[in-house]
């Protein structure tokens, strides 16, 4: 059994913590009455009628066609490529370009409810919950209401079943809509807005699993533009854009998750050969893009990267020096949950890889574990030293760690396809933090390395440069204890939202952020995530953490 919550009562210490406006807006909070609600909307002043929650809704087909023309008249030479917004009523939008007249800039600190999709569809194994059995669709819906009436107003999910499973979209596509819809119908109705991440990198398992005796790749999905995975992922991009652009609960699209850190890796990750290299990246996405502005022209788009790898230019330019692996410089990781229906599973880990939040994405058995929130490995551990550099900037070769400026020059290629660049980030145990720009590449404390929370500051001054909108889009504390529940576990989390509430002051561009993660009704067995009220050893800390991000949220209006 879940830990019985008011879902309209906010948490004793969120009472305490916000503004009294605030504090009454939750108080009063109710769900949608039995009859459903009527509501003005932000752009035109019409009314739409919402069904009672739980019951599907109609979208505005013409939602997108008729913002296109605020995107073109409000942007302009030389601002930026993206922005959150907030009109004089406080409805909360986001556009490609500048803000439209009669809006202004905003930031703002959601959180992801990660697995809404997967927990509602009969497609997807999603053992196991807090009582060992599968999580199922009410659970998914109790974290919606939670997260409402606790104040969350932006979340992000993945819009795709996990890996092969997404093959029930192409086998049974009536009922996997029919879910789908579901869902997005239940979001509509409490105004929450959401960033559906639609999946990338993953579409050879669903390829290989529908077609018999294919054996496609993750560089067949990336490369090979006639291939059958490539194919399905540009057709899934196609449909749910198609059937969700005129949502006004979307606040943006997202292409996948962490694709760049399968970049440049050596086999045996993509196949027999080795991962694509940034251009072959950029240009897939850059695929999918255009068929997102296809269906949606107003709509900015996340990249729904990691931050780059502390050696993302080296793999990149330094191939000739590497990479040297030995047997033993390859081992077991510690256990953890390699998907989200199989816990304890022995994953491979390299130089290429570390832990952050103990889960693939979407990458699967043959993906990097763990993905590394803040860039995987550091280059130490072969015990080969590199061969004499050939190539400028190579001396640490292939798995040398990457100065500053190498390492934003990744981050700005590796995002060339989209107005939001996202990064994830994560505070690392002790003992295993990787440095980046340490010359030495080593982990360890100098005054030229960057990881805790400032290493945002870097990210988001150069999107600035470059006019993007900079997105953390997952950040938490060492896994597993990602939202604590102790103090020191949350303190990464309220140095990454303190860094957001002066970015706000100044105007920058770190507007937007997501925690990880809120709820997780699939994984809450094995990873600290935000429940209101609960009193479990992992959780007692969630009702102090939710109250730093209502905080932050006042702060930056």
């Amino acid at each position: 059994k879940f830990t019985s919550v008011n879902t309209c009562t906010p948490p004793p210490a969120l009472t305490m913590r916000l503004p009294l406006g605030l504090v009454a807006v939750l108080s009063a909070c109710k769900l949608p009455p039995a009859n459903g609600v009527t509501r003005p909307t932000a752009s035109t002043g019409e009314t739409i009628t919402h069904p009672p929650f739980g019951q599907r809704a109609i979208p505005d087909t013409s939602t997108s066609r008729h913002r296109a023309k605020d995107v073109a008249s409000s942007s302009r030479a030389g601002g930026p490529s993206a922005s959150m917004c907030r009109d004089a009523a406080g409805t909360l939008s986001a556009v490609r370009g500048g803000c439209p007249a009669g809006t202004t800039p905003t930031h703002v600190a959601g959180a992801n409810i990660f697995d809404q999709l997967w927990v509602g569809s009969t497609g997807m194994e999603t053992c196991c919950n807090a009582s060992g059995g599968a999580a199922t669709y009410p659970d998914a819906r109790a974290a919606l209401l939670q997260a409402h009436a606790s104040g969350i107003e932006v979340f992000r999910f993945f819009g795709v079943l996990y890996g092969q499973s997404q093959a029930f979209w192409v086998q049974n596509s009536t009922q996997f809509w029919l879910e789908y819809d579901r869902l997005m119908d239940d979001i509509d109705v409490l105004g929450m807005k959401c960033i559906p991440s639609l999946g990338t990198g993953m579409w050879h398992k669903v390829a290989n699993a529908v077609t018999p005796n294919l054996n496609e790749t993750a560089n067949d999905n990336v490369r090979n533009t006639s291939s059958v995975a490539y194919g399905l992922n540009l057709r899934y991009f196609d449909e749910v854009t198609k059937r969700y652009a005129g949502r006004k609960s979307v606040l943006a699209w997202e292409l996948g998750n962490e694709l760049n850190l399968m970049v440049n890796l050596p086999t045996p990750w993509c196949g027999p050969d080795p991962c694509f290299d940034t251009a072959a990246m950029v240009e897939y996405e850059q695929a999918l893009v255009n068929v997102i502005r296809n269906n949606d022209p107003v709509r900015p788009i996340s990249s729904g990267h990691s931050m780059p790898r502390t050696t993302a230019w080296h793999q990149e330019h330094c191939r000739s020096h590497g990479p040297t692996l030995r047997p033993q410089d390859v081992h077991t990781a510690p256990p953890a949950p390699a998907n989200p229906g199989r816990h304890g599973t022995a994953t491979l880990e390299t130089p290429e890889t570390s832990t952050h939040r103990g889960m693939t994405g979407e990458g699967g058995a043959d993906a990097p574990a763990g993905k590394g929130g803040g860039g995987g490995g550091v280059g130490v551990g072969t015990g080969v030293a590199p061969p004499p550099p050939s190539t400028p900037g190579c001396e640490g070769g292939f798995y040398g760690a990457d100065t500053r400026a190498q390492w934003t020059e990744m981050l700005a290629l590796q995002s060339a396809a989209v107005e939001i660049w996202s990064v994830h980030h994560y505070a690392g145990a002790t003992g295993t933090v990787p440095c980046f720009f340490h010359p030495s590449g080593l982990p360890q404390p100098s005054p030229k390395c960057a990881w805790n929370a400032s290493l945002i500051e870097i990210v988001a001054e150069t999107a600035a440069a470059h006019g993007a909108l900079a997105y953390l889009g997952e950040y938490g504390g060492a896994h597993p204890d990602f939202t604590g529940p102790s103090l020191a576990n949350q303190s990464f989390n309220r140095a990454v939202l303190g860094l957001q509430v002066a970015d706000a002051a100044k105007q920058g561009a770190f507007q937007l952020s997501t925690i990880w993660a809120w709820a997780c009704p699939s994984h809450r067995g094995d990873m600290a995530c935000l429940w209101p009220n609960s009193t479990r050893p992992l959780e007692e800390g969630s009702n102090r953490m939710i109250a730093e991000i209502a905080a932050a949220n006042a702060a930056m209006g």
